[in-house]
């Protein structure tokens, strides 16, 4: 949320409840994410990634990320992050380190952007968009390998909801596709 005087901040609220607590030593936040035992929001800020306990606490620098575009949390502390725009998405443990390259920017396709990765439900395989003047769309690669999978055209990041529905825009409209998250 962002206060009157402009500052960005994150919030957690129970559902259950109206009332919300601002996370400390948030300012500047975007693009948060859940651990997947939705105990800690990992989040860009001040050129990092970072990570806080959603009972609140000081946040945890894990590494550089310039200009964050997006990030997903794996069941195996993993996190997949875009760094920023120009640069492919890289991984790094939950508990911080040096990050390594997730993929691969595709020259031939002039791709500038690999951003908002989504881990599927085996915690090994995620998606992510990829940006680029020839070819905007959804494709999936599995931690590790190199390989990735085109899964359909759009020109913006899709989100996967279990048990298996992809929900992505096009044209200005919200879709929704069946998927199955083995297959795909």
């Amino acid at each position: 949320a962002e206060t009157a005087n402009g500052i960005r901040n994150l919030w957690v609220r129970p559902l259950d409840s109206f009332s919300a607590q601002r996370l400390d030593k948030t300012e500047g936040a975007q693009d948060p994410f859940w651990s997947p035992d939705s105990q800690s929001i990992g989040f860009f800020a001040d050129g990092k990634l970072k990570r806080i306990p959603v009972s609140g606490g000081p946040p945890l620098t894990l590494c550089d990320a310039p200009d964050g575009v997006g990030g997903a949390w794996s069941k195996e502390g993993v996190i997949v992050f875009g760094p920023s725009s120009n640069a492919p998405l890289q991984r790094v443990s939950s508990s911080g380190g040096v990050p390594t390259a997730a993929t691969a920017l595709d020259p031939s396709s002039k791709e500038t952007i690999h951003g908002w990765p989504q881990f599927l439900p085996d915690g090994r395989r995620f998606l992510f968009f990829v940006q680029g003047p020839e070819k905007n769309g959804i494709y999936v690669q599995t931690l590790g390998s190199a390989e990735r999978k085109f899964l359909m055209a759009t020109d913006v990041k899709a989100a996967f909801v279990s048990p298996n529905h992809l929900l992505f825009g096009r044209q200005g409209s919200l879709m929704v596709q069946n998927i199955d998250p083995e297959s795909l």
